[in-house]
């Protein structure tokens, strides 16, 4: 099937500017972040082949942790660690480059600069979700975070079962957050109104960090930071299926996950509603084509009245000329 790339603009300094890219007609792009700590390079992943591609460096010496594709925008976010520059910081990505640019340093409402391992948009409201690492309790905290300026908001402790630990967290369709922790190796369900971590099952997979949904099957990817390995998790048992291992030029260390849905041609309508549309152009049409006859017929008898009335008249005359 012919791949179809849209364009885009590369300018990160316009707010709001729309950043789709290597968006393929047909399927989402799953993107990941491979590499060194500080020296991160932002890759797309085929969720069927594992073959990878790479599309930039992020630049900046950022110290990522977390990815997130944000729908509203366009751009993927990145969270950082201790290790980034200047401190813990959200980030704005260009998935069609890999250029980065940092959107504000990373604080939590109780003042302290933290570590964000995680970022998940929620799709009812577009609000981002963070896990806080670096605080206590030793699972961390749930957080939203300010896309305007990278400062967040502490909704709760995830408790000590969440272990903490290069986490991940993805939203389904439905707004459930689902949560993984290298440190418990199991998935949870988290509770967004308090915090609250509520295991589901072991993965079967020591170090998986990254989740996201595929927006088209609504299955659940993860991604192990030590093996490479791209797995399928069942969000009712929490197991996990090997997909493949990551194959192309540069796969190692992958933190996270982020799927950005297709776009391409709009989808075709239900034959439903192409029959109901068809139904009404004819009724319509009928509608007018008896519109105009009726009007087409007053018209004549109209013009009728008029010319009779006009031989009356004449007749008169010359009934009076006569006399």
């Amino acid at each position: 099937m012919r791949q179809v790339v849209n364009s885009y603009d590369q300018n990160l300094g316009v707010p709001g500017t729309p950043a789709h890219a290597k968006i393929i007609v047909g399927g989402p792009v799953l993107f990941s972040l491979v590499g060194p700590q500080t020296d991160k390079t932002l890759i797309s992943i085929d969720p069927n082949t594992t073959s990878t591609s790479v599309i930039g460096k992020v630049g900046g010496g950022h110290d990522l942790e977390g990815l997130a594709y944000n729908p509203d925008d366009g751009f993927l976010y990145g969270s950082t660690g201790w290790k980034n520059p200047g401190g813990p910081a959200l980030i704005r990505i260009n998935p069609s480059t890999g250029t980065s640019e940092t959107v504000g340093l990373y604080t939590t409402s109780r003042g302290e600069p933290n570590e964000i391992d995680a970022l998940s948009f929620y799709p009812i409201t577009g609000v981002l979700y963070s896990i806080n690492e670096g605080g206590p309790p030793s699972g961390g905290q749930l957080c939203t975070v300010d896309i305007t300026t990278g400062r967040a908001t502490i909704i709760g402790d995830l408790g000590d079962s969440f272990g903490g630990g290069d986490p991940g967290i993805a939203f389904d369709s439905t707004g459930t957050l689902y949560g993984v922790s290298k440190a418990s190796d199991q998935l949870f369900t988290i509770d967004i109104t308090t915090g609250t971590a509520t295991g589901i099952g072991p993965l079967g997979f020591d170090n998986a960090v990254g989740l996201d949904f595929n927006p088209d099957t609504g299955v659940l990817f993860g991604i192990d930071i030590q093996s490479s390995e791209l797995i399928t998790l069942d969000t009712t048992t929490g197991e996990g299926t090997l997909v493949g291992v990551l194959t192309g030029s540069v796969t190692e260390l992958p933190v996270a996950l982020a799927f950005m849905p297709a776009l391409g041609n709009p989808p075709s309508a239900p034959e439903g509603l192409i029959a109901l549309l068809l139904s009404l152009t004819i009724i319509v049409a009928t509608i007018v084509a008896v519109s105009f006859a009726v009007l087409r017929k007053r018209r004549k008898q109209s013009q009728e009245r008029s010319a009779k009335r006009t031989r009356i008249s004449y007749s008169s005359v010359v009934d009076v000329l006569n006399f």
